[in-house]
């Protein structure tokens, strides 16, 4: 199908014009005093960060003076990716403002993380905070009251992939609500953004043999003809986790293991990007941020009846493969388990659906299967 594009604001529009009507919006609401910040839904793969990039340069062409706090999630990481992001040539969309850290003064957009504020004693006088994967930050006291109070900060653009907890403020709040914008995951998939995703269930005795787990998923994903070239398996432990990759080494795999303590800084997880590593394990960490591709074969261990969380890691999967091959999403589960397994999972496909996601609490999500 042949996409028709037009030039707007130096970019092109077309397949990725959702973005721009999406930060149009953003930028409506943001200066509305009406709601207490302006909230970015968007599903895996739908640009979260260059939807931003649209909302802050359409921001500092009607306000070149404006100063603006990018609050990155908690990692050294993911502020490096943002920066990086901001600074790739290869970008879609270009940023027509200035940024750097904390330490570089006079930038319109300054990109940090809540621990860099510690020590400082100077006030900033950002009008603008945009803080990426903010379902992190609605109940932190380093974030809501150390900077956004503190600073006086009047005006948030918010942005997260899990937004059941604003929706919950908006549903019970008796004062200003959040303004949402939504990009679903139904948007993303309709135009050909996601690779093509199997999702199964392995029945095993019990969950307790990591080895037996993973050698039932494997014998299942072989039976499927599925691609195994480059698994990544989620647990729950780091036992589990030490077991896995004993497993994964006697198959020839060389394993990438990320956990929240021995891989701080993602090193692990890019040699698996760069090949260096043919397959990955995590455990005891979040997934925001994490973009991988070239992985063809998610396996939970980890077996988590949360549906956001359950969402976070099927997600890794749902980017377009390098070569467009199929994906597959395999989930161990037992006899007792398997009708709540396989609810489950539909519940977290119904999360790609804009009129769940508007009313979904965390809580009161109902799915149906036929």
């Amino acid at each position: 199908m042949k996409v028709t594009t037009e030039k707007e604001n130096g970019t092109i529009r077309g397949q990725y014009s959702f973005q721009i009507d999406a930060a149009k919006k953003i930028c409506i609401d943001v200066e509305n005093p009406a709601y207490c910040g302006a909230l970015l839904n968007g599903a895996v793969g739908s640009g979260k960060t260059i939807v931003l990039i649209h909302a802050i340069n359409i921001i500092v062409a009607k306000n070149p003076n404006a100063k603006i706090l990018f609050l990155a999630h908690a990692q050294k990481s993911l502020k490096q990716q943002t920066l990086d992001t901001f600074a790739d040539p290869a970008s879609p969309v270009k940023p027509n403002f200035t940024f750097g850290t904390l330490d570089e003064l006079g930038r319109q957009v300054t990109v940090a993380i809540p621990q860099d504020f510690y020590g400082y004693d100077r006030k900033f006088n950002f009008e603008y905070a945009v803080v990426d994967e903010c379902h992190q930050w609605l109940n932190s006291k380093s974030v809501a009251k150390n900077i956004i109070e503190n600073f006086g900060i009047k005006k948030l653009i918010l942005a997260s992939g899990t937004i059941s907890s604003f929706v919950k403020h908006n549903q019970t709040a008796n004062g200003k609500k959040y303004a949402m914008t939504v990009i679903p995951g139904e948007e993303v998939q309709k135009r050909g953004l996601y690779s093509s995703l199997d999702l199964d269930l392995v029945k095993v005795q019990d969950l307790t043999n990591t080895p037996n787990l993973l050698r039932a998923v494997f014998e299942k994903a072989q039976a499927n003809h599925d691609s195994i070239e480059r698994p990544v398996v989620v647990c729950a432990s780091c036992k589990q986790a030490a077991e896995a990759k004993a497993f994964l080494q006697s198959m020839k795999y060389n394993v990438a293991l990320a956990t929240s303590k021995n891989d701080p800084k993602n090193y692990e997880i890019e040699k698996f990007k760069i090949g260096e590593r043919t397959a990955l394990i995590l455990v005891g960490r979040g997934l925001v941020g994490i973009n991988i591709p070239m992985a063809d074969l998610m396996i939970d261990l980890k077996c988590s009846n949360n549906v956001e969380v359950v969402l976070q890691y099927l997600a890794r999967t749902l980017r377009q493969h390098p070569d467009g091959r199929k994906k597959s999403f395999i989930r161990v589960t037992t006899s007792k388990n398997w009708n709540q397994d396989v609810m489950l999972l539909h519940k977290v496909l119904s999360l790609n659906q804009e009129d769940i996601i508007q009313n979904f609490t965390g809580k009161n999500l109902k799915a149906s299967c036929s």
